[in-house]
Order: structure tokens, then C-alpha cells, then sequence
């Protein structure tokens, strides 16, 4: 609080016109003192001036005299008061009853300003782009407010100050880039300074992520049948922790792949043999996100096939060719022949008949009476 020096018109102890007194008021420690000085005596005056102060015209005391400084003193607390202005009234009173007054208006302020954070909150994760802003609490007006940004570990030390958005009522650092920060927690502290120098201050940790969570494929099989436990094929990774894991089938329903969750087993038998898209969706607790579609065959389903030739008891002889029609759902990979249980060839594809066929030498087999059984498609 500034040192004020105000002229206050009053009459010495003999009656005399107005005598020059001047009023000091000055602050340490959030104490205002109100010095009245002199002249206390004029010419053979020996009785002392009565002073009595007033605060918004609440009295309260008499001034004391300090007859070594020649002054008058009353001690004012100003934490006790509302922050704000108030006015500070002396009368002064001398021996033969004259007596005057004067007032001064003086500003408190002895309470720091109070601060919320709008924006980020403490715990929260930060992408590529920081918003700040801050709501402050001052009553009698803001010298300056300061965020500063602290990497934990030293990583990071970087000092702005914050605008008034008359707007949003808040002050603000809008659009800062940290998107070349490295990934980890960060301090955020507010500072500020109201016009009497009271300092506010707050902090919250938030932390910066800029990356998704990772989905790896370790040696997923082409083709799956019945139930596949998923946890052997698929892993997820974060640098801080997983919100969700889930996957889907086809545009399907979505199914929970949290830890422990019995749908990391895949049951497969409801679905129509075929290619079919597996989809993993995976969120970070920061909220970015990682999708993996994955094509994979389902083949819960034997081939099924018809003998064109030969037909059931035919006799053959010389060069036959053996032909067969094979279907199937995700496709064939060989088709064979057997004789009495005994493997005999592979069958060749014929596009142009969409058959398969083999060419069989009769003279190479055995005779017997019995029928020979011809078997093997799958």
C-alpha cells in the first residue's frame, strides 16, 4: 500500500486559524499506520490536540501521541475489512474546544485471488493441441496471470501468460501446440498477482499422449473352425492403460476383450463357412483409438461331392477316367481317390467342366470277385 500525504485544516490549541497538518499513511505487513504530524505546539502551547479516527464512520479510538516524533498514531488492521475501498476520518479536537476534520479513502486488499481450472481438469490427457483456461476470483482487479508448464522429470519448462477473454469470463491460452512434447505427465501452474501484489496460486497434473493404442496379429491362422481363443493371436498395447478392447464379425455385434472376458474365445460355428472380416477396436484411457480389420476364413464345414464316374457296379477296364464334382464353401485344396481304403491319386481339375477327374489304368489292378469300393473326396 502507497504512502499518502493529505492535508487535513485544522486549529491549534489557542484558538489560532488553520494550522498545516499533514496525515502519513503507509503499510508493512498488511498493517496501515496513520500518522498525523505536527506542529503540536505553537509558540508557549503545552496541551496537546485530541485526534479521533473513524472507518466508514465506524469510530475507532483516539490517536495516540508520540511526543519523541511529534506525531500522532493509530494502528489499523486491514484484514479485519472487506477488500475494497473504505475512508479513514480524523476529527481533531484542541484544549479550547476547536475542532475540525478530514478524510482520506484508502484501498484493501489483503486476500490472494482465487483460481479454478476450466480447462484441462486434473488427470486429464492432453492429444496434440492444449486449451487452457482459467476462471479468477479478485475483487478489486488482476495485475497478471501466469501458466507454467512443468514435465515431470525435466523433461519440459515453458512459461505464457493468459489473456482475458471478455467473452467466456475466463483467462485463456487457446490453441498451443504441444504436439512435439514427449508423451508423459505434466505439472500445470497458474499464478497471479491482483494490483496489491496478493499471489494466487494452483496447480493440477495432467498428462500428454499423442499415441493409439497398438493391436499386433502374431501368427493368425488363414482358416479357424469351432472355437479360437483370440488372446493367442492378438495382443494390445498402450503407453499408459487400455479404457476397451472389443472385436467384431462382419459389421456385427460388438464383444468385450477385456481381461478375463470369456469372449476372448471366438465361436465360429454360427457363422456360414467363408471369408469373413474380423475387426479389433481398441481405446486408450486418453481416448484415442486403434481399429485392425483382419480377413480370415471360417470352415466349419466338410466339402461335399458326388461320383459322376463310375457309376455304382459298373465294370471297368482299360484307361476309365474317374470324375467327380467337389463343392465347397471356402474352397478345395485336393481331392483323392482311394481304392479298398488304399490311396490311389489325386484327382485334377477340369475348369471348362468343373469336375475333377483322374485317369485310371484298369490293368494295373489287382482282380478280385468282390466289388472294388471307390472313396476319397475331400
Amino acid at each position: 500500500m502507497c504512502i499518502r500525504d493529505r492535508f487535513i485544516p485544522a486549529y491549534d490549541i489557542n484558538g489560532g486559524e488553520n494550522v498545516a497538518v499533514t496525515a502519513v499513511v503507509y503499510n508493512e505487513s498488511n498493517t496501515t499506520n496513520i500518522d498525523v504530524l505536527g506542529p503540536l505546539y505553537v509558540g508557549t502551547c503545552v496541551n496537546p490536540a485530541i485526534v479521533y479516527v473513524y472507518i466508514d464512520d465506524i469510530y475507532l479510538g483516539e490517536m495516540s501521541l508520540d511526543f519523541v516524533n511529534d506525531t500522532y498514531e493509530y494502528t489499523i488492521d486491514p484484514a479485519i475489512y472487506n477488500d475494497g475501498y473504505h475512508t479513514i476520518k480524523f476529527v481533531i479536537t484542541d484544549s479550547a474546544g476547536h475542532s475540525t476534520e478530514s478524510s482520506i479513502t484508502l484501498l484493501f486488499d489483503t486476500t490472494a485471488p482465487v483460481i479454478t481450472f476450466v480447462s484441462p481438469l486434473q488427470g486429464e490427457f492432453l492429444n496434440d493441441v492444449g486449451e487452457f483456461q482459467v476462471a479468477v476470483t479478485e475483487l478489486i482487479g488482476i495485475h497478471n496471470v501466469s501458466l507454467y508448464i512443468d514435465g515431470i522429470g525435466g523433461t519440459y519448462h515453458e512459461t505464457f501468460n493468459l489473456t482475458y477473454n471478455s467473452q467466456t469470463g475466463y483467462w485463456e491460452l487457446a490453441a498451443l501446440d504441444i504436439s512435439g512434447l514427449p508423451v508423459g505427465p505434466y505439472n500445470i501452474s497458474v499464478y497471479v498477482y491482483d494490483i496489491a501484489m496478493n499471489l494466487g496460486y494452483a496447480h493440477i497434473t495432467v498428462y500428454i499422449d499423442h499415441l493409439s493404442p497398438v493391436i499386433s496379429v502374431n501368427n493368425m491362422p488363414t482358416y479357424v473352425e469351432a472355437a479360437v481363443n483370440l488372446s493367442k493371436y492378438i495382443t494390445v498395447t498402450d503407453d499408459y492403460s487400455l479404457n476397451a478392447v472389443k472385436y467384431r464379425v462382419d459389421q456385427g455385434v460388438w464383444y468385450d476383450l477385456s481381461p478375463g472376458s470369456n469372449s476372448w474365445f471366438w465361436n465360429t460355428e454360427g457363422l456360414p463357412d467363408g471369408l469373413h472380416t474380423l475387426t479389433i477396436w481398441a481405446q486408450d484411457i486418453a481416448g484415442k483409438t486403434s481399429t485392425l480389420d483382419i480377413q480370415i476364413y471360417v470352415d466349419n464345414n466338410a466339402p461335399t461331392g458326388r461320383i459322376i464316374a463310375p457309376t455304382e457296379n459298373e465294370n471297368l477296364s482299360g484307361i476309365y477316367v474317374i470324375t467327380v464334382q467337389v463343392s465347397d464353401s471356402v474352397g478345395i485344396k485336393s481331392v483323392n481317390f482311394n481304392i479298398d481304403d488304399v490311396f490311389n491319386g489325386t484327382l485334377i481339375y477340369d475348369s471348362t467342366q468343373n469336375v475333377y477327374t483322374y485317369s485310371l489304368d484298369t490293368c494295373l489292378l489287382y482282380t478280385s470277385d468282390a466289388a472294388d469300393e471307390l472313396d476319397g473326396v475331400d
